[in-house]
């Protein structure tokens, strides 16, 4: 048993942890978001987060969340 947590756990936490994810987020997917809703009135955003053991990568999200909105004002999130 101990053996399947750990396979599926990840006993880390980290700002940034995974550079490549919030990489991705950054350049396409967040964009990708916003541009299916281009001819709607509504920006807002909603994500969940499951199992994060003290927050960094929660907050680390909210932090790219809110570089992007200097660049797409109308974020809501």
């Amino acid at each position: 048993m101990q053996e399947l947590i750990n396979a599926v756990t990840t006993n880390k936490t980290d700002f940034f942890r995974e550079d490549a994810h919030f990489d991705w987020l950054t350049a396409q997917g967040i964009p990708a978001l916003f541009k299916r809703r281009r001819n709607s009135n509504d920006a807002s955003l909603k994500i969940w987060s499951a199992g994060c053991a003290s927050g960094e990568e929660v907050y680390t999200l909210a932090m790219v969340l809110d570089q992007y909105r200097k660049q797409c004002p109308r974020l809501d999130f």
